[in-house]
């Protein structure tokens, strides 16, 4: 793997559309190698809700996010050229977006968390049947995240 970008969402902030373009514009540029990642769109809690005075969906209505998150990811689609994977909890999904179906063409990066890898990652997000990045620690052998890849 030569690379790869995200964008941690603030659906608060401005519209996907906005946030997809300084993505692009500042995120570098992606190519079909088989060694970068595809862009991906990092969209769980809102970490701000005690100075943004919003909720854990950033304050949006399930059909708000919905639209939100299609915005940015066909925004990105039309300016790479690369649908963006999404990075996100299935407990958040289901509670912001009402377990929307409709990003099935985006990779998953889910994460979920587990004592005990055997026990896999859980239930997904209703629009994917399997992920194609699992995060099922914050630390541990490797620097940073510790990540299972499907294969």
């Amino acid at each position: 793997m030569v690379r790869g970008a995200y964008h941690f969402a603030n659906t608060y902030e401005s519209t996907g559309a906005v946030q997809a373009s300084y993505f692009v514009t500042h995120g570098g540029t992606w190519s079909n190698d088989g060694q970068t990642l595809p862009p991906m769109l990092d969209i769980e809690y809102d970490p701000y809700t005690s100075s943004d005075g919003t909720n854990s969906c950033y304050g949006l209505s399930q059909p708000a996010m919905v639209a939100w998150i299609t915005k940015f990811s066909n925004t990105v689609l039309s300016l790479t050229g690369t649908l963006p994977a999404i990075y996100t909890t299935t407990n958040w999904w289901n509670l912001c977006t009402g377990g929307n179906r409709s990003f099935a063409s985006n990779s998953l990066l889910v994460a979920y968390w587990v004592d005990n890898l055997s026990t896999g990652a859980g239930q997904l997000p209703a629009t994917w049947n399997t992920y194609s990045l699992w995060q099922y620690a914050d630390s541990g052998v490797f620097l940073g995240d510790q990540d299972l890849v499907q294969r």
